[in-house]
Protein backbone atom coordinates (compact mmCIF):
# COMPACT_ATOMS: atom_id res chain seq x y z
CA UNK A 1 0.00 0.00 0.00
CA UNK A 2 3.33 2.06 0.09
CA UNK A 3 3.46 2.87 -3.34
CA UNK A 4 0.52 5.20 -4.43
CA UNK A 5 0.62 7.42 -0.87
CA UNK A 6 4.45 7.51 -1.92
CA UNK A 7 4.11 8.55 -5.57
CA UNK A 8 1.12 11.50 -4.21
CA UNK A 9 4.45 12.62 -1.93
CA UNK A 10 7.28 12.31 -3.92
CA UNK A 11 5.40 13.42 -7.28
CA UNK A 12 7.62 16.68 -8.75
CA UNK A 13 5.26 19.90 -9.56
CA UNK A 14 4.26 19.68 -13.13
CA UNK A 15 4.96 22.52 -15.27
CA UNK A 16 2.34 23.60 -17.59
CA UNK A 17 2.17 22.11 -21.03
CA UNK A 18 3.38 18.86 -19.96
CA UNK A 19 1.21 16.27 -20.28
CA UNK A 20 -0.03 15.09 -17.08
CA UNK A 21 1.27 12.04 -15.46
CA UNK A 22 -1.96 11.31 -14.10
CA UNK A 23 -3.65 10.94 -17.31
CA UNK A 24 -1.33 7.72 -18.23
CA UNK A 25 -0.90 6.34 -15.03
CA UNK A 26 -2.35 2.53 -14.93
CA UNK A 27 -3.77 1.11 -11.59
CA UNK A 28 -2.21 -1.36 -9.98
CA UNK A 29 -3.60 -4.11 -7.59
CA UNK A 30 -0.76 -3.68 -5.30
CA UNK A 31 -1.74 0.10 -5.19
CA UNK A 32 -5.43 -0.83 -4.22
CA UNK A 33 -6.94 -2.45 -0.77
CA UNK A 34 -8.14 -5.40 -0.80
CA UNK A 35 -11.31 -4.53 0.94
CA UNK A 36 -12.24 -2.33 -2.30
CA UNK A 37 -12.43 -5.12 -4.41
CA UNK A 38 -13.88 -7.91 -2.71
CA UNK A 39 -17.34 -8.15 -1.27
CA UNK A 40 -17.99 -7.88 2.61
CA UNK A 41 -17.96 -11.04 4.08
CA UNK A 42 -21.48 -11.49 5.89
CA UNK A 43 -21.79 -11.17 8.96
CA UNK A 44 -19.67 -7.95 8.51
CA UNK A 45 -18.67 -6.19 12.02
CA UNK A 46 -16.13 -3.04 11.79
CA UNK A 47 -14.57 -0.64 14.30
CA UNK A 48 -13.56 2.76 12.76
CA UNK A 49 -10.42 4.42 14.31
CA UNK A 50 -10.76 8.42 13.99
CA UNK A 51 -7.04 10.17 14.02
CA UNK A 52 -6.03 13.49 13.50
CA UNK A 53 -2.70 14.26 12.28
CA UNK A 54 -0.60 17.03 14.31
CA UNK A 55 2.96 15.94 13.48
CA UNK A 56 3.59 15.07 9.80
CA UNK A 57 6.92 12.71 10.47
CA UNK A 58 4.59 10.88 13.30
CA UNK A 59 2.09 10.84 10.69
CA UNK A 60 4.07 9.03 7.85
CA UNK A 61 5.88 7.07 10.19
CA UNK A 62 2.24 5.96 11.42
CA UNK A 63 1.22 5.39 7.89
CA UNK A 64 4.55 3.46 7.41
CA UNK A 65 3.77 0.96 10.42
CA UNK A 66 0.10 0.48 9.49
CA UNK A 67 0.84 -0.38 5.65
CA UNK A 68 2.12 -3.43 6.99
CA UNK A 69 -1.52 -4.48 8.27
CA UNK A 70 -3.25 -3.73 5.28
CA UNK A 71 -3.52 -6.10 2.28
CA UNK A 72 -3.29 -5.32 -1.33
CA UNK A 73 -5.65 -6.42 -3.74
CA UNK A 74 -3.19 -8.45 -5.64
CA UNK A 75 -3.02 -10.82 -2.63
CA UNK A 76 -6.18 -12.32 -2.19
CA UNK A 77 -5.28 -15.48 -1.02
CA UNK A 78 -3.12 -13.93 1.61
CA UNK A 79 -3.85 -14.81 5.49
CA UNK A 80 -4.48 -11.10 5.73
CA UNK A 81 -7.18 -11.06 3.26
CA UNK A 82 -9.78 -11.84 5.51
CA UNK A 83 -8.58 -9.29 8.09
CA UNK A 84 -10.35 -6.02 7.13
CA UNK A 85 -7.82 -3.33 7.85
CA UNK A 86 -8.19 -0.82 5.79
CA UNK A 87 -6.23 3.29 5.99
CA UNK A 88 -8.87 6.15 4.62
CA UNK A 89 -6.87 10.05 4.82
CA UNK A 90 -8.92 12.84 4.06
CA UNK A 91 -7.81 16.00 2.54
CA UNK A 92 -6.75 17.81 4.97
CA UNK A 93 -4.91 14.69 6.61
CA UNK A 94 -2.89 14.33 3.16
CA UNK A 95 -1.89 17.62 3.58
CA UNK A 96 -0.70 17.45 6.90
CA UNK A 97 1.44 14.15 5.77
CA UNK A 98 3.19 16.78 3.44
CA UNK A 99 1.51 15.81 -0.43
CA UNK A 100 2.48 18.31 -2.61
CA UNK A 101 -0.31 21.29 -3.73
CA UNK A 102 0.01 19.84 -7.09
CA UNK A 103 -0.87 16.44 -6.07
CA UNK A 104 -4.14 18.00 -3.96
CA UNK A 105 -5.54 20.13 -6.52
CA UNK A 106 -6.05 16.94 -8.89
CA UNK A 107 -8.34 15.57 -6.69
CA UNK A 108 -12.09 15.91 -7.08
CA UNK A 109 -14.12 19.22 -5.57
CA UNK A 110 -16.16 16.92 -3.70
CA UNK A 111 -13.42 15.08 -1.73
CA UNK A 112 -11.88 18.64 -1.42
CA UNK A 113 -14.23 20.14 0.33
CA UNK A 114 -14.89 16.81 2.83
CA UNK A 115 -18.28 15.87 4.27
CA UNK A 116 -19.04 18.38 6.65
CA UNK A 117 -19.19 21.20 4.15
CA UNK A 118 -21.26 18.87 2.18
CA UNK A 119 -24.03 17.70 4.41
Amino acid sequence: MKSALSAMLDQNAVTSGEKNPVDETMLELNDIQSGVLRPRPTPYVATYIGLRIDDRKAGRELMQRVSTAVTSADHPNSPLADTWVSVALSYSGLGALGVPQESLDSLSWEFRQGMVARC
